[in-house]
């Protein structure tokens, strides 16, 4: 048979071959066709743009977390200076001068002068005549003495009085005996009042003191205060006060994770920078269902990509076909979230979470069978394989429930895979997570 009658009858036959359609590989295919207008740029970059809208909100949240802190640590300090009790008013007093009054107990003593006429008469008007004009000056002068009052109030001193008594005694033992007794028939005139009620007081000499009774009259000062500024309330200055671990509230715990496709448990640790907001991070590992395909056709329409080329160092060097298909992929991640929760009884709070997870690395556990002359071979390998980074983000809501150190929480959530992962097509996907958390601190 020549070659090109050969070529003929494979045609042929081969355009005789009509396979059945399959709806699920048209749609895989169908998502990796290339779109025009806004979609194509859309699904290149929108995990981008929802990366940044969704860190964007986590600061604006942080930061009005913040500023509302700050503003409650300002009305509390306001409220503790206001409430604290303040100390009494002081009342500046002024100066005040009191004088102090000391009543003496004196004897005023009515002086009359009688003068000898020449015809041998007793008057009490000075007579012209030179010895009396001298005793009439004498008389003025003891008078003009008396009528002094000294500016301070001090009062003639016992010395004093003694002498001007002396001076009186000498004065009537120097007159005749009849002389009392002859004044019925004369003519009396009335002692000047100012004279005769005027006290004798002390002669003012300069640099010297009368008596102990002149320096007690001296009005003594009461003591005096000086005046006082208002006090007001001491501010304490602020303490910072060292960081403690046990002021963020930590707590561990065990964190489980299952989706449609995937189960996954880890540790996880969790921080409250706030009374209400969490932060929490853990370290996961996730195993997703097994893939099973019956041929290589259905390996490629799956992941758009050949069998052979992909795992070529771990097939067999010969052999027919290749069948039975079981494809196992387990990630290691970096599971974080942000929480927010709302009190709702003493036991019982609601919270609110988002997150993503961040791949750190992947296996796959491929197992397949080879037939050569039509004996069935079975063959089983574990590969590293290429993973995302940052592929998907997450958000969701749940209930927790807690005790004086235990806390259990159960939350549903919604994951969106922006980026294909792991040769399987991207998507949505719908999830739940439990976990169970111990407080280190009390």
């Amino acid at each position: 048979m020549s070659d090109e009658r050969f070529d003929k009858l494979l045609k042929k036959n081969l355009e005789s071959v009509r396979t059945t359609y399959q709806s699920s590989a048209w749609n895989r295919f169908r998502k990796r066709l290339p779109v025009t207008g806004f979609w194509p740029w859309m699904l290149q970059h929108g995990g981008w743009v929802l990366s940044a809208l969704m860190l964007t909100g986590w600061m604006t949240t942080l930061y009005s977390l913040h500023e509302n802190q700050q503003v409650i640590r300002q009305f509390t300090e306001k409220m503790d200076l206001a409430t604290r009790p303040a100390p009494a008013p002081v009342v500046a007093q002024t100066a005040k001068r009191m004088d102090t009054v000391y009543v003496v107990k004196r004897t005023v003593v009515d002086h009359r002068h009688y003068y000898q006429t020449e015809q041998g008469q007793w008057t009490t008007s000075p007579t012209k005549s030179p010895a009396e004009t001298s005793r009439f000056s004498l008389n003025n002068n003891s008078r003009s003495l008396r009528n002094r009052v000294d500016n301070r109030g001090l009062i003639a001193s016992s010395k004093v009085r003694n002498h001007a008594g002396r001076s009186l005694k000498n004065k009537s033992a120097n007159r005749p005996p009849d002389a009392p007794n002859q004044t019925a028939g004369r003519e009396v005139v009335a002692p000047d009042s100012a004279a005769a009620s005027t006290p004798i007081s002390l002669p003012e000499k300069t640099g010297s003191v009368a008596d102990s009774a002149a320096a007690e009259s001296v009005s003594p000062v009461v003591g005096i205060k000086a005046p006082q500024a208002p006090v007001t309330a001491a501010v304490a200055p602020k303490i910072r006060h060292p960081f403690r671990l046990s002021s963020l509230h930590p707590r561990v715990g065990v964190e489980s994770m299952a989706t449609l496709n995937s189960i996954g448990l880890g540790p996880a640790v969790e921080v409250f920078p706030d009374a209400n907001l969490g932060i929490s991070i853990g370290l996961q590992a996730s195993q997703s269902s097994t893939e099973n395909l019956q041929a290589l056709r259905d390996f490629n329409e799956a992941t758009g990509q050949e069998f052979i080329e992909v795992y070529r160092p771990y097939l067999p060097a010969q052999f027919n076909r290749i069948t039975n298909i079981s494809i196992q992929t387990s990630v290691i991640s970096l599971p974080i979230s942000l929480k927010y929760y709302v009190p709702l009884r003493r036991a019982w709070s609601l919270f609110i979470q988002t997150g993503t997870s961040f791949d750190l690395s992947a296996y796959q556990q491929v197992d397949f069978d080879s037939y050569l002359y039509r004996q069935p071979r079975r063959h089983t390998f574990e590969t590293d394989t290429e993973s995302r980074f940052f592929h998907n983000f997450m958000l969701g809501a749940g209930i927790q429930y807690r005790r004086p150190r235990i806390s259990a929480q159960l939350s549903p959530y919604y994951l969106y895979d922006f980026r294909s992962t792991l040769n399987t097509a991207k998507g949505s996907n719908l999830g739940a997570r439990a976990s169970v958390w111990i407080d280190l601190f009390k």
